[in-house]
């Protein structure tokens, strides 16, 4: 199991900055898209730029996405998808990695300061703003709720492993832990809305409590504010 929280946030970025820079066309579409979107919204997706951008041609995009909002919806899906499913791979190898009930703590521990952590603020307001843009398109919303169903029952296995381990309650379901703790997520945005807040450590306080008090574990001890300032 991973030693420290350091070293988990390490392995995550540079996994993630493989995913943003891959070699085969398709990918490299969808990344410059995203780029496009990031900068100017969905109007901000033009084909001839984002041919430009990654050497290819128009018709590689229709090939691959169909027409323009194909790869827009591509693009919105992958903005959602992959910073949250690094860390949903990386904690399930790691659960399997667990030989008692105090290392899966360690582990749950490590996982929420880095999820609800203000380094991953920009991914939290990218899946809310893709789920804005679901709400006008019913093919996009069909292929988020598609892939929050199959991440939520895959992301379910390490959990009912410690369930069947004995480290944490059997009284819950955890296809709908993981889709209650990632509603929980999305949800700090509405406190990030005008930049950090300043009560955003009392939040994170009592999301980590929730939590962990659901799976039946010890709560993370609260890190001291004047700590805090330190860093």
């Amino acid at each position: 199991m991973l030693d420290s929280f350091e070293k988990f946030d390490e392995l995550l970025d540079n996994k993630l900055a493989d995913v943003l820079e891959p070699k085969n066309t398709r990918e490299r579409l969808i990344n410059a898209s995203i780029k496009a979107i990031d900068k100017g919204g969905e109007a901000g997706v033009r084909i001839r730029d984002i041919c430009k951008e990654t050497n290819t041609t128009a018709p590689s995009v229709y090939y691959f996405f169909g027409d323009r909002l194909g790869l827009i919806r591509a693009a919105q899906a992958s903005r959602y998808r992959t910073p949250l499913s690094e860390i949903q791979e990386e904690f399930a190898e790691n659960v399997y990695k667990c030989k008692s009930n105090a290392e899966f703590t360690k582990l749950v521990h490590q996982v929420l300061h880095l999820i609800f952590s203000d380094k991953r603020k920009v991914f939290r307001s990218t899946r809310v703003n893709v789920l804005g843009n679901a709400q006008s398109d019913r093919l996009l919303a069909r292929e988020i709720a598609s892939m929050n169903n199959y991440v939520n029952k895959v992301s379910a296995e390490p959990i009912r492993y410690a369930q069947a381990k004995g480290w944490i309650d059997e009284d819950f379901n955890p296809q709908m832990f993981y889709a209650w703790l990632i509603g929980t997520i999305n949800g700090k945005v509405s406190i990030e809305l005008d930049g950090s807040h300043p009560a955003s450590d009392d939040w994170d306080l009592i999301a980590k409590r929730a939590i962990c008090r659901l799976l039946g574990i010890d709560e993370p001890k609260p890190i001291k504010k004047s700590q805090t300032r330190r860093k």
